[in-house]
C-alpha cells in the first residue's frame, strides 16, 4: 500500500478520543472516562471500575497480529503544557518475523499527566507482548498484556463559584475536596488509586483438513481450495 501518514492520525494521542466519537473524563490523560453514547460504553470487564479505563489498557481484544518481511520498530514521544500542567507519553513498537511463518512483537507504553487542578496527576505503564504463527496444520495466536494505573484524586473543586472568583488567579490554586501536601508537580495526595491488570489470550488452530490446489487449463492463474474441518483451543 502507497505510505499515507494521514490515516495514522497521530495527532489523536489520547486514545479515548480514538475509540469513543463523544466522551467525558475527569480532566487529564489517564483519568477515568466514559462515551456519551450509550452503545460505545465498555462493561465486559470482570472488575467493573476497570471499564472506565478501557481506552488506555492494553488488553486481548485490541491485539493486531502482524505478518512482516522485515522488522519494523516504532518510537513515539510526546510532551505538552508547562512544568506544572504537562502531559508526557512513550511508545514503543516493534515487531519483526523469525521466519515467513513465526512471527512476534511487543508494545510498550508510559505516560504521567499532572492535569489542570491539585492532586489530579496520573501515571500509567502498559507492555504487550505478542506472537503468532501460520503453519500449514498449526496456527496459533498469542497476547500477554500488563498495566499499571497511579491516579490521584482530588475529589473535584468544593464549589462551583470558585471558578468565577477572582482571588484564584490560577485552577490549580482551586481548594479540592481531597488534599494532600507539596505543590505540582510534586505533590502528594491524601486519596490514590492503585491498580494492576494482567490479561492473557492464546488461540490454538489445528487443521485436519487437506489443502488442495489445481492450475486452470485455460490460463495460468491458479485456483485454491480450503475446507475447513479442525480444531481450536482458546485459553485466556
Amino acid at each position: 500500500v502507497n505510505i499515507d501518514t494521514a490515516i495514522e492520525s497521530f495527532q489523536i494521542y489520547n486514545p479515548m478520543n480514538k475509540y469513543y466519537f463523544s466522551s467525558s473524563s475527569l480532566g487529564n490523560y489517564g483519568t477515568p472516562c466514559i462515551s456519551n453514547t450509550f452503545f460505545e460504553r465498555q462493561e465486559s470487564n470482570e472488575f467493573y471500575f476497570l471499564n472506565d479505563y478501557y481506552p488506555y489498557l492494553f488488553t486481548w481484544d485490541k491485539e493486531l497480529f502482524v505478518n512482516t518481511r522485515r522488522q519494523f520498530t516504532k518510537l513515539s514521544y510526546l510532551n505538552g503544557g508547562t512544568s506544572n500542567d504537562k502531559e508526557e507519553i512513550l511508545e514503543v513498537f516493534h515487531t519483526q518475523n523469525v521466519n515467513k511463518k513465526l512471527n512476534f512483537g511487543l508494545k510498550y507504553n508510559t505516560n504521567a499527566s499532572t492535569g489542570q487542578y491539585r492532586f489530579q496527576r496520573t501515571k500509567r505503564s502498559s507492555f504487550n507482548l505478542f506472537s503468532s504463527y501460520d503453519g500449514d496444520f498449526y496456527n496459533y495466536d498469542l497476547s500477554i498484556n500488563t498495566n499499571n494505573f497511579i491516579v490521584n484524586q482530588n475529589g473535584g473543586i468544593v464549589s462551583d463559584t470558585l471558578l468565577l472568583d477572582k482571588y484564584y488567579q490560577s485552577p490549580e490554586n482551586l481548594i479540592t475536596v481531597y488534599k494532600g501536601t507539596g505543590s505540582p508537580p510534586r505533590e502528594i495526595a491524601y486519596v490514590i488509586d492503585t491498580f494492576k491488570n494482567i490479561n492473557f489470550l492464546m488461540v490454538h488452530n489445528f487443521n485436519l483438513s487437506e489443502y488442495q490446489k489445481r492450475n486452470d487449463t485455460i490460463s495460468t492463474d491458479s485456483l485454491s481450495k480450503k475446507t475447513s474441518i479442525g480444531m481450536m483451543f482458546i485459553t485466556k
